[in-house]
């Protein structure tokens, strides 16, 4: 049986509960395959991303912490987290 979405064609707003996550590998090249709105950490340390305007922000992130935003790439360079970091869309 397929599952059935009662709130399909409805507008979205950023406060909506999330539509799914992925894993992010930093990268310094690669831009994340979606834009998320927040990332969710395993591990402390900083976060280095850039957000659809082009702007760039490193953010010293505890265990298990998240950062709300419109993020399109996560930089290896900067990024000294080693645990999983994911992205919510």
């Amino acid at each position: 049986m397929t599952a059935v979405d009662p709130f399909a064609g409805q507008p979205r707003n950023l406060g909506d509960p999330a539509l799914g996550s992925f894993a992010i590998t930093p990268s310094n090249d690669d831009e994340l395959p979606k834009v998320v709105r927040r990332i969710r950490v395993e591990t402390a340390g900083d976060l280095r991303v850039q957000y659809i305007d082009g702007s760039e922000d490193t953010i010293p992130l505890a265990d298990q912490d998240e950062w709300s935003g419109r993020i399109k790439k996560v930089f290896a360079t900067g990024t000294t987290i080693t645990g999983r970091i994911t992205g919510i869309i």
